[in-house]
């Protein structure tokens, strides 16, 4: 393939044409190919077909889904499932460990590195301090020893 997709264009034309694909399967998949980006080869072949269109082919993917399984609905709001939307997904393990599966909109978003709490207390500096692990260590003890 010429132009193999990256993860955001997947990601975009799946939510687009709202396809019920795990996007990062189907990368990885063709990806992980031998060479990549072929289908898997047929009997007595040593080498599969070349993907010609890989949006054709997320389309075979979203057709075999639905045969399968069904559309996969959003798991975003609990019990009463305010969000059920079908289409994009993605399955992962939130901050705690739970399995989850939600639409693009509703990604968990990463772990904040400090609590609220100390947020206030150490400034971060944006240009990045280049010092070792123990000097910033050091350095935020004495600024909470200030207080």
């Amino acid at each position: 393939m010429k132009n193999p997709p990256t993860l955001k264009q997947a990601e975009a034309y799946a939510k687009l044409r709202n396809l019920a694909v795990n996007v990062a399967d189907f990368i990885m998949h063709y990806e992980d190919a031998d060479p990549p980006w072929t289908k898997k080869p047929k009997k007595g072949k040593e080498v599969g077909e070349t993907v010609l269109n890989w949006k054709q082919t997320m389309q075979t993917w979203h057709r075999r889904e639905l045969k399968w399984g069904g559309m996969p609905k959003c798991d975003y709001g609990g019990w009463d499932g305010t969000c059920k939307k079908p289409g994009v997904y993605i399955v992962g393990k939130d901050r705690d460990g739970h399995p989850y599966r939600y639409c693009i909109d509703h990604k968990p978003k990463p772990k904040p590195l400090l609590p609220k709490e100390m947020t206030n207390v150490i400034k971060i500096d944006p240009e990045g301090d280049r010092s070792s692990t123990s000097d910033k260590a050091n350095k935020a003890r004495r600024k909470l020893g200030d207080l």
